[in-house]
């Protein structure tokens, strides 16, 4: 959901305020609310306007923003096996309405994943160097940045996917240090 506050304009002429201001509120519905006031300051107006839409599914709040702790990793690891153990992450879709019972003709949905990449990988900021992040789906087959992947299950109200990251060398030296990365991900309907 996105909020955007655009700041009221206020306009004094000799101490009488003509128009208090206007306030624009986006929101995932788009509605918008618009105060006015008289000049007698006694008497006013609210206006609301929206939008009410037959969704598929809402994502869950804690999908929304994850952290996943990739845990400490000897470089000796990387070296002899190649990458690290997975870390799982679920994204979690709710409420889902499917069939004559809803007024959507969806027929299932797709996740795509983006960020700092190589076309192949998920890249990695910070002091650690030779080191990439390689994304899977359950089944572990690899999915890459920007691919539009459809969710595994798809008529249940609710649907949980597992995704893993795995950290593996990209080739160069391997040196040690704190590393990050940022993914974000968006969900489709077709």
């Amino acid at each position: 959901m996105t909020l955007n506050l655009i700041n009221p304009f206020l306009s004094l002429k000799n101490h009488s305020m003509k128009r208090i201001g206007q306030i624009i509120l986006f929101c995932h519905i788009t509605s918008a609310t618009h105060i006015y006031a008289n000049s007698d300051y006694g008497h006013g107006k609210v206006e609301l306007n929206g939008e009410i839409v037959e969704s598929a599914c809402t994502i869950d709040m804690n999908s929304l923003d994850q952290t996943v702790d990739m845990g400490i990793i000897p470089i000796s690891t990387l070296s002899r096996l190649g990458e690290s153990k997975p870390k799982d992450f679920f994204i979690t879709l709710i409420d889902c309405r499917w069939g004559e019972s809803s007024k959507n003709n969806y027929q299932g949905f797709d996740v795509t994943f983006t960020g700092h990449t190589n076309d192949q990988f998920f890249l990695v900021d910070g002091e650690a160097e030779g080191i990439q992040l390689r994304l899977e789906n359950s089944s572990g087959k690899q999915i890459l940045p920007g691919m539009k992947v459809p969710f595994e299950e798809q008529t249940a109200e609710t649907i949980i996917n597992k995704y893993s990251f795995k950290l593996i060398p990209n080739g160069q030296e391997l040196k040690p240090g704190l590393y990050s990365s940022l993914v974000h991900y968006s969900i489709s309907y077709n």
